[in-house]
């Protein structure tokens, strides 16, 4: 069925969590605050710090066609500064977003973390 949980229902509102890269083996690089968490809407935003690059973390995935029974859709992705269109793709656990010029999978990962994978990027998760 197509919401954000799982994976994402497990990260609250209000909430600041850890940003951590796998660089070799996981390392905190930042943080950031869950600010929506629904069953079609989820945001989130901090700050990072990866090997001398800082930079704003922002993430706002939104399934459009709200349908719990479906397993893609339309979706709309905000990410690293880009707002796009696109699709979703639900297969288990994981969610892929798939717009214009950026792909994004979300699943869950080990102690309550989510994964992150953003084409082109090592792979990032949200963790207590």
């Amino acid at each position: 069925m197509a919401t954000l949980d799982p994976p994402l229902g497990r990260l609250a509102v209000g909430t600041t969590y850890k940003l951590q890269a796998n660089l070799f083996g996981w390392r905190t690089v930042g943080s950031c605050t869950v600010t929506e968490s629904s069953p079609f809407r989820f945001a989130a935003s901090g700050d990072y710090d990866v090997m001398g690059r800082r930079g704003d973390f922002d993430l706002a995935l939104a399934l459009s066609d709200e349908n719990a029974t479906a397993t893609s859709g339309p979706c709309t992705v905000s990410a690293l500064g880009r707002n796009e269109s696109g699709t979703y793709r639900r297969d288990g656990d994981q969610i892929t977003f798939q717009g214009a010029g950026q792909r994004i999978t979300v699943s869950p990962g080990d102690e309550d973390a989510v994964l992150l994978g953003i084409g082109g990027f090592p792979e990032v998760r949200i963790v207590r």
